[in-house]
């Protein structure tokens, strides 16, 4: 009886280790949440600011041509040498020493993101990232941590959903879902795979970590 007792004590402090670990990492992650989402704040204020003052100063005081409001769709074309990094064409602001590369808005799930040009592991906790290609070459993708404030709720898109970027430079591109898919966490080949069919893709970490939700989408122009 004695060691049937000692057995329930031990299971009890087990279970209590374990559930007051589970909580501390619920903890622990809302507040990663909230501080990722108050710094990711303060910088979209920031590369806002900077997208309405180019924009501003591209179109000058007398020069309020055909070439400066264009009619149409017409992305800057460059040469990417790094699918990584930005080239010399592509324009770039600078907030606390991190280039980025403008801002991306999703209006379905109330989503609203600045863009950061390259990726780290630790850049992800700052906001969405560039994880490869350009808007101009019709193959960007864009990954962000599955925090309610990033990339979480966009396994909630529907095809049909509208996403913009706006570039540095104040160029607007609409972009509309077509489809979502699971991809194996470890394969990159497959996340870059099919850019014939897609023109953006956000992509973020299921809960389990094994798997990357992409949500393709598809260029409209208008």
């Amino acid at each position: 009886m004695a060691k049937k007792n000692i057995k329930g004590r031990l299971l009890i402090i087990i279970g209590t280790v374990l559930l007051s670990a589970a909580l501390s990492l619920v903890f622990y992650n809302n507040y990663r949440q909230r501080k990722s989402n108050e710094s990711m704040q303060a910088v979209l204020d920031d590369v806002k600011a900077q997208i309405v003052i180019n924009t501003e100063s591209s179109t000058g005081d007398d020069k309020n041509t055909e070439e400066s409001k264009p009619d149409s769709f017409a992305p800057p074309s460059y040469n990417q040498n790094n699918s990584n990094q930005s080239t010399q064409e592509e324009q770039t602001v600078v907030v606390e020493e991190k280039e980025y590369i403008g801002i991306l808005s999703v209006p379905a799930i109330n989503l609203e993101l600045p863009v950061m040009s390259d990726w780290s592991y630790d850049d992800l906790y700052i906001t969405a990232c560039r994880y490869s290609g350009s808007i101009a070459n019709s193959d960007i993708i864009i990954a962000a941590h599955n925090y309610r404030y990033f990339f979480g709720p966009i396994d909630n898109l529907n095809s049909g959903d509208r996403i913009t970027f706006t570039a540095i430079d104040g160029m607007v591109y609409n972009f509309e879902v077509s489809q979502s898919q699971l991809v194996d966490g470890k394969d990159s080949a497959a996340m870059k795979a099919g850019s014939d069919d897609w023109d953006l893709t956000l992509f973020t970490c299921t809960w389990s970590g094994t798997s990357r939700l992409a949500v393709r989408a598809h260029l409209i122009t208008e």
